[in-house]
């Protein structure tokens, strides 16, 4: 008996491009025709259908990616490999458009660990950077901070913290200042606290309304003035929420 003749062809189609997809990270529809070997027609109709039931999600004109839903057939804890692999496509689409490195972070008990990079323009000062961090003199590491309660904060605050340069917080009332403009922006800044000459900037990833990483992009603070912090902190929040949209379930 051929098995073949079991098989409703539109569905085994649609698990074509979803493999794509899977394997790709991202492509346009042009791109899923070609690889696919399907008419435009039946890509563009099973990609609109999937898009309508929340499985894929259109980041761009006519460019198409898995959307985090599908793991609700599947259930279990987000991880950091499935992180990276969401995160990576725009993390190499910001490096490559503004030169900057970007880093991909999760908590780790009271510091940032980050687990992926995405490396720009050299800089003297980048060979320096640890992978492991303090939450009060980072970017990133002041995005988890936001999401603390006041009496997480205060408690965190009591510990005795160095004071890296002459700008960084080591202050519990000064923080919450702080805290009130990151919640504001969605954008936190570290201006020379971690290092002199070293500027960052971060943003948060959630997964249903939970802080689980944080994206953040640092450079030499002349460079990254040059080429206008306003301009590099919308590039971060526009990958940042792409990212958003991908880990909803």
């Amino acid at each position: 008996m051929n098995k073949e003749n079991d098989l409703i062809k539109s569905v085994d189609n649609a698990f074509t491009l979803l493999d794509l997809l899977s394997e790709q990270g991202a492509l346009g529809i042009s791109e899923v025709t070609r690889l696919s070997g399907l008419a435009k027609t039946t890509v563009f109709r099973i990609l609109k259908t999937l898009e309508y039931r929340g499985i894929v999600i259109q980041i761009e004109d006519d460019i198409y990616t898995l959307s985090y839903k599908i793991l609700k057939y599947h259930p279990k804890p987000l991880n950091e490999q499935q992180l990276i692999k969401i995160a990576k496509p725009y993390m190499q689409n910001f490096s490559q458009k503004t030169g900057e490195t970007i880093n991909l972070s999760i908590l780790y008990r009271d510091e940032i660990y980050i687990i992926h990079s995405e490396s720009g323009e050299s800089y003297m000062l980048q060979s320096s950077l640890a992978p492991v961090t303090d939450l009060y003199c980072s970017s990133m590491g002041k995005i988890f901070l936001s999401e603390m309660s006041p009496t997480e904060l205060e408690k965190y605050y009591q510990k005795r913290l160095v004071k890296r340069t002459i700008n960084t917080i080591i202050d519990y009332s000064n923080f919450c200042e702080e805290q009130k403009k990151i919640k504001e922006k969605q954008i936190a800044f570290d201006h020379e606290e971690y290092e002199y000459g070293l500027t960052c900037m971060a943003t948060g990833l959630y997964q249903n309304g939970e802080l689980v990483a944080a994206l953040g992009c640092s450079g030499p603070t002349t460079r990254l003035g040059f080429k206008g912090l306003s301009q590099l902190e919308d590039e971060l929040k526009k990958s940042g929420e792409i990212i958003n949209q991908l880990l909803e379930v």
